[in-house]
């Protein structure tokens, strides 16, 4: 059954690099996109670029993402879980969606003052019958019970908490995350500039809304090409 993935419209950043100390000890990747195995950054790919930091026993993973596909972030949660080297994720603006329970794979998580993190319910565009729909339905609500899960393991709030905030898709402020337990510190910097398109969501907070170029047509979510890109097989959102 084909599903329509999310986009999140913006103006390309460092969107995935690496790079590593003089004394090969420290290792710094950029996860400056959403998190998708097509066009945004994979699983595939940051496995790619903590290989190429063969010698670092610190790796510092700054984000500033969207949030994207749902069982790509779970498989980049996982690849520093297992590494052996020490991660430490630097909020450098947000960490929205996907990305929220992807940091917590880390060991530890820090936010710059200003930075936002964000949580809510799994979501995905979906074409089939009724039957595929309602089996798809269940489905959905298996993955919400999943990351609900994992916030409360990293966070120690009531379950009945972190299931309040998914249903109202909650934005976090930097005093907020560290308070409610998504991370450990903040740190005093200036955030990066959202340039993401963030009208996919429903309760951004004013400022965060990327400003749209002056004449820009905006793309129809029923533009046939759009569409035609967006299709994924298998595909969640959160």
């Amino acid at each position: 059954m084909p599903m329509i993935n999310k986009r999140f419209g913006h103006q390309k950043q460092k969107a995935f690099t690496n790079s590593l100390s003089s004394d090969g000890e420290e290792g710094t990747i950029y996860i400056y996109d959403e998190i998708d195995q097509w066009w945004g950054v994979s699983a595939k790919s940051f496995l790619k670029e903590i290989d190429a930091l063969k010698t670092a026993k610190l790796i510092h993973v700054r984000v500033n993402c969207p949030g994207g596909d749902i069982f790509e972030a779970r498989a980049i949660q996982m690849a520093m879980v297992n590494h052996p080297a020490k991660f430490i994720v630097h909020i450098d603006g947000m960490a929205a969606s996907a990305a929220s329970f992807l940091i917590q794979g880390a060991d530890s998580r820090i936010i710059a003052d200003g930075g936002f993190l964000m949580i809510h319910r799994a979501t995905s565009g979906l074409w089939g019958n009724g039957d595929e729909l309602l089996s798809w339905g269940e489905a959905l609500n298996k993955m919400d019970a999943s990351l609900c899960e994992s916030y409360v393991k990293v966070t120690g709030q009531d379950k009945k908490q972190i299931q309040e905030w998914m249903d109202k898709e909650t934005w976090f402020s930097s005093a907020e995350a560290l308070e409610f337990g998504f991370v450990d510190e903040i740190v005093q910097a200036i955030p990066v500039k959202n340039e993401f398109d963030l009208s996919i969501y429903n309760h951004v907070p004013g400022h965060l809304t990327a400003a749209k170029k002056e004449g820009s047509k905006p793309e129809s979510k029923y533009d046939m090409d759009s569409i035609a890109r967006q299709i994924r097989l298998a595909e969640v959102c959160i």
